[in-house]
């Protein structure tokens, strides 16, 4: 699972990256303060800490799919 969460963080950096090129700063800036918010190494530490930031990393993608 970890590997996993890896992935996704770094699948939804690049979703926020490609909504700033899109739409400019302001319609990512509150997302990515959420994103860097997490500390992907604690993160992966225990189970529940993975689940957690999978639910985080989940709403973040949402709302950026909300923003296109």
């Amino acid at each position: 699972m970890a590997a996993g969460l890896a992935s996704l963080y770094e699948s939804v950096g690049g979703q926020l990256q490609a909504l700033e090129n899109a739409k400019g700063a302001e319609a990512a800036s509150d997302l990515w303060s959420r994103y860097r918010l997490i500390r992907i190494t604690d993160a992966m530490s225990t189970q529940g800490k993975r689940d957690e930031t999978a639910a985080v990393l989940a709403k973040i993608r949402g709302d950026i799919a909300h923003r296109k």
